[in-house]
């Protein structure tokens, strides 16, 4: 359950950037912090899980 829920914020993340790229031409702090924290608690979920 923990890997959905962190896939669902990357892909917001992503989502979010090509939004803010196409409106904005600037992707902004927020989407990038949501792909970073969503890759990043996903690789400590998957760590967690294999130990």
């Amino acid at each position: 359950m923990q890997k959905i829920f962190s896939l669902i914020i990357v892909i917001v993340g992503f989502l979010l950037t090509a939004y803010m790229i196409s409106v904005e031409d600037e992707p902004g702090a927020l989407p990038l912090l949501l792909i970073v924290a969503g890759a990043g608690w996903y690789l400590f979920t998957r760590k967690k899980l294999t130990s």
